[in-house]
């Protein structure tokens, strides 16, 4: 799946960039990366609820879910052909691991936090993938979620 997410680079005009010296590259975005997302948040809306409910195992489980999801979206990042993108989501998944793990029955707040982070970084990934922005990138987006 193709996804507008152009890197910039400065380059040579020769190269045949824009204007400001500028070459916008697109990128292929893994296939698998939108419905490891929606995995993700899926479990992390679960592992939310099980805590606000008492719910330890179904909890356990949810985490766990989200903990393996996290792990293949990590294995999923490409820091040699992308390493600008690589950098900024990785950073983002490190936020969201730290906050899953804070997570405690008395306090899923972490989980609320984390849920909305990865809500922002799928609605980039579907916007550029749906939208084709000449102008904007999911890794300008990914680098500022994930500069917090």
């Amino acid at each position: 799946m193709w996804c507008a997410a152009p890197i910039a680079e400065r380059v040579p005009a020769s190269l045949g960039c824009n204007s400001t010296g500028v070459l916008t590259v697109y990128i292929d975005m893994s296939p698998v990366f939108a419905p490891l997302l929606a995995r993700l948040l899926s479990a992390l809306q679960s592992a939310r609820h099980a805590l606000k409910t008492d719910a330890a195992e179904a909890a356990r489980e949810a985490l766990d879910e989200a903990f393996a999801v996290l792990g293949a979206l990590y294995a999923a990042l490409d820091s040699k052909c992308h390493p600008e993108l690589s950098r900024h989501l990785q950073s983002a998944y490190d936020q969201c691991l730290q906050l899953i793990g804070e997570a405690r029955p008395e306090n899923c707040e972490g989980l609320t936090s984390a849920i909305t982070l990865m809500r922002h970084i799928q609605s980039a990934e579907e916007a550029t993938r749906h939208s084709g922005w000449p102008d904007e990138s999911l890794s300008t987006i990914s680098r500022s979620l994930g500069g917090r």
